[in-house]
């Protein structure tokens, strides 16, 4: 399994200010969902993410890059950037958050350099076309967890990386309390990986939704 010239590119982003940042990219083959590759960093800013996303490096920066970004970034640049600016590039509504004297967010960042991020919400809390799924750890997990047999994964581009995370990510075990039972998964190194995939996860199936209401609407009128 490899990204392919066919079949339409998607990815997803867990932004992190303080800890980790993640994005996988994911593309459509025929009835699976090839995850092509997958990136993670910790403690750099939102410009540093937009040079490895583009693939073209800043070196004039103040942050440094390893061989391993380098070799990465040889890859993201040699994508089709349409999906950059076309809808596909999903995430969460923490990007909205704003910090520093210019009051920017992580995606207004990444905007910037024309990589526009399909929210879940809007910085109000207001859905964009979401449903509650969209919006709570349990609704995530069972999205994922629905398209987990459609998932394929590539031997490059760190995405053997992504299904450990997947493999490893774990529930806290049950108490039998179910007014204090636990909704989220153990925060831990797998954790952001897996939330990148889960929002991607979300977005798609709200689209599959929305598609056999659109022909069951358009069968209706027939």
């Amino acid at each position: 399994v490899k990204y392919i010239n066919m079949g339409h590119l998607y990815a997803s982003i867990d932004p992190g200010q303080r800890d980790q940042t993640a994005i996988v990219w994911i593309q459509e083959q025929g009835e699976k969902y090839a995850v092509v590759g997958a990136y993670e960093n910790n403690g750099k800013p939102a410009a540093f993410y937009t040079s490895i996303i583009t693939g073209q490096p800043n070196f004039t920066a103040e942050w440094t890059y390893t061989s391993a970004d380098l070799a990465f970034m040889e890859w993201t640049a040699s994508l089709p950037q349409q999906y950059l600016r076309n809808g596909s590039f999903f995430g969460d509504v923490s990007g909205h958050s704003v910090f520093g004297a210019t009051m920017d967010s992580f995606y207004s960042i990444l905007e910037k350099d024309g990589i526009h991020i399909n929210k879940d919400r809007m910085p109000d809390g207001n859905a964009v076309g979401f449903r509650r799924e969209a919006r709570t750890h349990k609704g995530r997990q069972e999205a994922l967890r629905s398209m987990l047999p459609s998932f394929t994964f590539s031997n490059d581009h760190n995405a053997p990386y992504a299904l450990r995370c997947l493999q490893e990510n774990k529930y806290p075990p049950e108490t039998g309390n179910a007014m204090t039972e636990s909704r989220a998964a153990k925060h831990d190194d797998t954790s952001h990986i897996v939330t990148a995939i889960e929002y991607f996860a979300v977005h798609r199936i709200l689209a599959h939704s929305m598609d056999e209401l659109s022909e069951k609407r358009r069968k209706q009128k027939m």
